[in-house]
């Protein structure tokens, strides 16, 4: 499966977008859970990038 570069970049800024503002309606009690959802997206930007690079 051959994703564009554009496909990942739209997919990455659509999961950034989700991730601010679901930190905005969260709030300090749940600030721990939220650094990790962060450096799960983290990872999924990591994963992306090297599937983009790959080619199967």
């Amino acid at each position: 499966m051959e994703v564009s570069e554009e496909e990942v970049e739209l997919g990455v800024g659509a999961l950034e977008e989700e991730a601010r503002v679901g930190l905005e309606e969260l709030g300090v009690v749940e600030l721990a859970f939220a650094g990790q959802k962060y450096w799960s997206l983290k990872h999924l930007k990591i994963y992306l990038r090297i599937l983009k690079t790959s080619r199967f």
